[in-house]
């Protein structure tokens, strides 16, 4: 699926160990991602109510599709961070 915005993947988190793909492809086949848009002006994360914005998704790509349906990729950038394994989402908050 060809989109319009670039996908910038961010840096893992440092304070989590790091996973082989082995591992990973084992233990996890299916991984959860969180999207993030950024603003391409100021640098700041899409913010709703005073919070940051956060999507949790199985296939970013239609995820990727639905938040930048609306919205001028020009002034926004789509941020994709793959969640460790160890991690799940449920209804809305990690555990």
């Amino acid at each position: 699926m060809l989109m319009n915005a670039a996908i910038r993947r961010s840096a893992p988190d440092v304070s989590l160990p790091p996973v082989l793909p082995a591992q990973e492809t084992l233990c996890h086949p299916d991984p959860t991602w969180q999207i993030r848009l950024v603003n391409k002006q100021t640098g700041d994360y899409l913010r709703l109510n005073g919070r940051t914005f956060a999507a949790y998704a199985k296939n970013p790509e239609a995820a990727l599709s639905a938040l930048m349906e609306r919205r001028d990729p020009a002034k926004w950038e789509p941020e994709l961070s793959r969640l460790p394994p160890r991690l799940r989402v449920v209804e809305g908050d990690l555990l």
